[in-house]
């Protein structure tokens, strides 16, 4: 198995990639420019990209197809809140290859905490107070800053986003990954490396939905963070 968590402890900042679909192309694109882990979907409605997934039965051939690309890390959003994934289909995740999964800790059921196989991300949602980020985080493998509210969601960053983020990196004390809700650049790598972020999950607001803007988009991330770590 492969371990996110061993990855971004590794000479942070590490690159992730969300595909805006579970489109094996689009991981395949993303690879080639340098992505170090992957993150799919399914039980969901993804926010930045309008699409939706469905269970199991439906997405996993195309995730068995994405687990045998490379060994990198690849992980799942185990549902939205609406639907979840179940045991059967947890027990069906670990059996593809899956190393990760993922979920927002509103959403995610405690039964998951205790029986599932594979590293746990927790995503901290914008109505979490801040008081309770590091209880949170004391529950998962690692946790993902997922904490912009819809409306801000393809923005530029302002100065209030990059203190919001130093505050949760204080606060947290496992590997953390900002998701870019908003609209990042490469160029912000180096700020948020220096926050102390161990990772950078990139999807569809600043990659496109094609393999072409996927590969040019990626290749400059990964290009940021490999700078970072020189």
């Amino acid at each position: 198995m492969s371990s996110l968590i061993d990855l971004l402890k590794e000479a942070p900042p590490r690159l992730i990639f969300s595909p805006p679909r579970n489109d094996p192309e689009l991981v395949r694109a993303a690879l080639a420019a340098g992505a170090e882990a992957i993150k799919v979907h399914i039980h969901a409605r993804h926010q930045a990209s309008g699409t939706g997934f469905g269970d199991v039965l439906m997405e996993g051939p195309a995730i068995e197809r994405i687990r045998a690309l490379s060994d990198v890390p690849v992980g799942v959003v185990v549902g939205d809140g609406s639907a979840m994934a179940t045991r059967g289909e947890l027990k069906r995740l670990a059996e593809i290859g899956v190393d990760f999964i993922d979920a927002y800790t509103r959403h995610l059921p405690a039964w998951m905490l205790r029986e599932c196989p594979v590293e746990r991300m927790g995503a901290l949602a914008p109505e979490d107070a801040a008081e309770d980020w590091a209880s949170i985080a004391g529950l998962f493998d690692c946790v993902e800053a997922a904490v912009m509210p819809h409306e801000r969601y393809g923005t530029a960053p302002v100065a209030y986003d990059i203190a919001l983020y130093a505050r949760i990196r204080a606060a947290v004390g496992c590997p953390l990954v900002i998701p870019t809700q908003l609209a990042l650049e490469p160029e912000d790598v180096a700020t948020l490396a220096h926050l102390g972020f161990d990772g950078i999950m990139i999807g569809a607001i600043v990659t496109g939905k094609d393999t072409a803007t996927v590969e040019a988009v990626c290749a400059r991330f990964r290009a940021a963070c490999d700078e970072v770590r020189q």
